[in-house]
């Protein structure tokens, strides 16, 4: 049977990073810690890329070409804040680069995807794609359908706050199943605290352990709408 490979996708509004993770019977095939992850790399070197594009006439450079400042070039940034601009050009325009932006990040994962480091040919490939959980769920439907639009196959989503929570349990599994704070089919209240470089969020969830961990998100601050 062909290995599952999971590609996963964090936009940021400064950087982007996009990682695979292959599994096999529910283990993962490269052996290791569970933690492991393949990258895809940028510019031959760089494990995250800047969210940046810069156009000059009809030629637009992504990442780190964009850092690098062309004659009469306008350079985009921060487009991840403007998707829930109560301004309606702001947001459309922060789609469309979006959605070229995603179209950059595929381009670039393909070339490195087969007979490259980021598993076989034959892989079953399934992404998963973070966003804010305040963002509303026109917002959220929206970048399930430009990662597809994009290149990336079988599309999922999930909230950043889901996603912080599973990692950081992983990472400190010992030292909270140690301290008390994991008991098997006990839930444990955690603060989500996220200084991103365009905005903060604040979540409160409820996180139950065990072989299929459910987080549930009780409320969050910023409201939806409010960057």
């Amino acid at each position: 049977m062909a290995a599952e490979r999971i590609i996963g996708i964090d936009f940021g509004t400064s950087t982007s990073v996009v990682r695979v993770k292959r599994y096999k019977d529910g283990m993962p095939v490269e052996g290791g810690s569970v933690l492991d992850t393949n990258s895809v790399i940028f510019n031959g070197t760089y494990p995250t890329v800047p969210t940046l594009i810069q156009r000059t006439g009809d030629t637009a450079y992504y990442g780190y070409d964009a850092q690098v400042a062309k004659k009469k070039a306008i350079l985009f940034h921060g487009f991840k804040t403007d998707l829930e601009s109560p301004d309606e050009k702001r947001r459309q325009e922060a789609r469309e680069l979006t959605q070229e932006f995603l179209k950059y990040l595929a381009g670039v994962y393909k070339s490195q995807s087969e007979g490259g480091h980021l598993g076989e040919a034959d892989d079953r490939e399934r992404t998963i794609i973070s966003y804010p959980v305040k963002w509303g769920s026109g917002t959220k439907k929206f970048m399930l359908e430009a990662a597809g639009q994009a290149g990336f196959p079988n599309v999922e989503g999930m909230d950043e706050a889901q996603v912080a929570i599973h990692a950081v349990t992983l990472q400190s599994e010992s030292y909270l199943k140690k301290e008390g704070y994991l008991r098997e089919g006990r839930p444990c209240t955690v603060l989500l605290i996220d200084m991103g470089a365009g905005t903060t969020d604040l979540a409160l969830c409820r996180y139950m352990p065990g072989d299929s961990p459910v987080t549930e998100t009780l409320v969050s601050w910023p409201v939806g709408g409010n960057v």
